[in-house]
């Protein structure tokens, strides 16, 4: 039901499939939580995006994930959207795997 009243409130007709990753500060050295933005890295709200698809803040809805905001880049690939997951001592973000999402909003 989110997902439904997300793409009403956001005028959004069609979604597309990316492949979503995921990333943490033990990944992302040596900038740790500074994202290309400027505003920290948040778990649960931050996520990256290749810099042709870069809006900052923009809000995008990931199906099976929910409401996050564009804050960061990376040069992954156009279809690649990866998710900011925390703080990590060392990287754990290999434990979440990869996964195919519609996501809306882009």
């Amino acid at each position: 039901m989110i997902y439904k009243d997300f793409k009403k409130k956001c005028n959004i007709i069609k979604e597309m499939s990316y492949k979503i990753t995921f990333y943490c500060s033990a990944c992302n050295t040596p900038r740790g939580t500074q994202t290309a933005s400027g505003i920290p890295a948040t778990k649960g709200v931050t996520v990256a995006v290749h810099p042709s698809l870069y809006s900052k803040n923009k809000e995008i809805y990931i199906e099976g994930i929910g409401s996050r905001k564009i804050q960061d880049k990376h040069g992954v690939g156009k279809n690649v959207i990866d998710v900011y997951v925390g703080d990590c001592a060392k990287c754990e973000c290999n434990d979440y795997g990869i996964k195919y999402c519609d996501v809306s909003g882009l």
